[in-house]
């Protein structure tokens, strides 16, 4: 039998040194990861890593959900730059001030929203308080287009969605995938 330098070869029926026991009788170990009943460090509520663990399905859509908002948010916001640019060649520097800030506010939104996507996949803790932020960002934007220019039904509709996107990560299964618990809307269970 070979064996590393400065290790002692195992008897047979004994698990090697580098390797602790598991306390399941015959359960194979790999690199001391402990027992079973640990999850992994960066584990969820649910027990594992984002990759080994349960998605359900409503996490799925909403995944998608999230994937259409944040780039429909980059076309919103460079829409919003090039009116601000346009509206600066006309000597209109307030709007184009606030077409510009309105711009810079969707571009931060959409790309906050793409690390919101990763995390949702993951399922990690983090993502719940900053989607909901996001969310409710991206419900004033909606309004503010809708005080400035007049009723638009694509602001109207990314209200709508963003009201469900709250909705949804406020019951309380979703809750506590994602770590918090089933207390009241938008209240942190401790």
């Amino acid at each position: 039998m070979l064996v590393p330098a400065g290790q002692a070869a195992a008897l047979p029926g004994r698990i090697p040194a580098p390797y602790p026991p598991s306390g399941v009788p015959g359960a194979p170990q790999v690199g001391g990861a402990g027992s079973y009943s640990s999850p992994p460090a960066g584990g969820n509520a649910i027990g594992g890593s984002g990759a080994m663990a349960a998605r359900p399905a409503g996490v799925a859509f909403l995944v998608i959900v999230e994937i259409v908002v944040a780039v429909i948010g980059l076309y919103v916001a460079l829409d919003y730059a090039y009116w601000a640019n346009w509206r600066f060649s006309y000597d209109e520097s307030f709007w184009g001030l606030v077409d510009g800030a309105i711009a810079l506010a969707y571009a931060s939104a959409s790309l906050t929203g793409f690390s919101i996507i990763r995390g949702l996949w993951s399922m990690r803790a983090w993502t719940w308080p900053v989607a909901v932020r996001v969310s409710f960002s991206l419900i004033g934007l909606g309004l503010l287009a809708v005080v400035l220019w007049g009723l638009d039904p694509f602001a109207l509709l990314g209200i709508v969605v963003q009201l469900g996107v709250l909705s949804y990560l406020n019951l309380g299964q979703v809750r506590g995938l994602f770590g918090r618990g089933p207390a009241a809307f938008m209240q942190s269970a401790g």
